[in-house]
């Protein structure tokens, strides 16, 4: 009498074969995916240029002539001149520019299933993590663009994949001068990328100081190298954010009503309550939610909705139905992952670069092509390979 095995036992055996086969050779699937993506954006867009390109090429083009870097608004995009500057010098084909971002996009990638592998302690939740990353073809888009966007999120990838390695060892971080001399160049080029860059800074000192209050036996051992690096840090940050936003006029996107960038859309702008200038943005940004406090909530959760939707009106229906189907799964599982135990410093890291990207939006605005959001999902992939890690940990898929 022949026995038949069970068809669900079969498709389960398949199954499990296949996650081994993605947990032990990742890249197996990962790298040629990866070359499809970019091979597909680069005959689909080749090289483009957006409206602040110019302002990018121009700063490259008076430092190669010059070399002089005289101080204007384009001096908080230093890296990304330096960085043009680089290929320009080689030659004015922009292709080779873009090349160079492909290149260290393809090695952050590398760098995130890393990340996420150290975190989630699951091959295949750091295939998951990297496999987001990989499809997200808006995210992938920005590397075909002379933008800063592109080399902003294979920086910060690279600089929290440094800062783990910077980590394994027992002694704290802040306390190994060799780490940081390592870590300071890759820090300063990623500051200067583009304006926001501070918000990288305060997560890398967040990441540093965590680190340094883990690894302390008690808080004595550590407490004045813990006080002067916040001693330092929080006055520096005040003083380069500062001077990083003196040349933009923060209040203009309230008044004029601004979900989307230039984009008029909030009716209460007639009855605001616009305070005097005052000389310093900041303390003018608080003045006017304190005396415009709904209509600071309304324009909130509108920037809000629109900055974590993907959601436009000019999009086709298909269009947000897809981007909202692909984000919708992976924030719940990124919530999962933020409640899920896991390296307190590197958890810190994340979750201030999450909150402080969005906290941005509060007082500007979102822009139409997803800009200012593309930094933050590799960050939140990453937290979606740690919340898939919860779901699966209790089955030896996880491993």
């Amino acid at each position: 009498m022949s026995s038949t095995q069970n068809p669900d036992v079969q498709n389960n055996g398949l199954f499990k074969k296949v996650v081994r086969l993605l947990s032990e050779h990742p890249f197996v699937l990962l790298g040629p995916l990866w070359l499809i993506v970019q091979l597909y954006l680069w005959m689909r867009f080749g090289v483009q240029h957006h409206y602040d390109t110019h302002r990018y090429l121009a700063y490259a083009d008076h430092f190669r002539a010059t070399g002089e870097l005289g101080y204007s608004h384009e001096f908080w995009y230093l890296s990304y001149a330096l960085w043009l500057s680089l290929f320009r010098s080689i030659t004015e084909n922009e292709v080779l520019v873009i090349l160079g971002q492909i290149l260290l996009s393809g090695l952050a990638t590398c760098m995130l299933y890393f990340i996420s592998l150290q975190l989630s302690k699951s091959k295949i939740c750091a295939f998951f993590s990297s496999l987001l990353f990989v499809i997200w073809i808006k995210g992938q888009w920005w590397n075909y663009f002379l933008l800063t966007e592109s080399l902003y999120i294979s920086c910060n990838i690279v600089l929290l994949g440094l800062l783990l390695k910077l980590a394994a060892k027992e002694q704290a971080i802040l306390m190994r001068p060799k780490a940081i001399i390592l870590l300071l160049p890759l820090l300063v080029f990623t500051f200067f990328v583009r304006p926001v860059g501070i918000l990288t800074l305060i997560c890398v000192v967040a990441f540093i100081f965590v680190d340094l209050l883990s690894k302390s036996r008690s808080l004595g051992n550590y407490k004045w190298p813990g006080l002067t690096l916040l001693g330092i840090s929080i006055p520096l940050g005040i003083l380069l954010f500062t001077k990083a936003i003196e040349n933009y006029d923060l209040l203009r996107a309230f008044t004029r009503g601004e979900v989307i960038c230039a984009i008029f859309e909030c009716e209460l702008i007639n009855n605001l309550d616009v305070p005097a200038s005052e000389g310093h943005k900041l303390l003018e940004i608080v003045s006017f939610v304190l005396r415009n406090p709904l209509f600071f909530l309304e324009i909130s959760i509108r920037r809000m909705w629109a900055f974590w939707s993907g959601y436009r009106e000019g999009f086709s229906v298909g269009h947000n139905a897809l981007t909202l189907a692909f984000l919708c799964p992976v924030y719940v599982l990124a919530l999962l992952g933020v409640f899920r135990t896991f390296l307190a410093s590197a958890k810190a890291f994340m979750i201030l670069f999450v909150l402080l990207n969005a906290a941005m939006i509060l007082v500007t605005c979102v822009n139409y092509d997803g800009r200012f959001i593309a930094p933050v999902l590799p960050i939140i992939f990453i937290f979606a390979g740690i919340g898939l890690s919860s779901i699966i940990s209790g089955n030896n898929l996880a491993k």
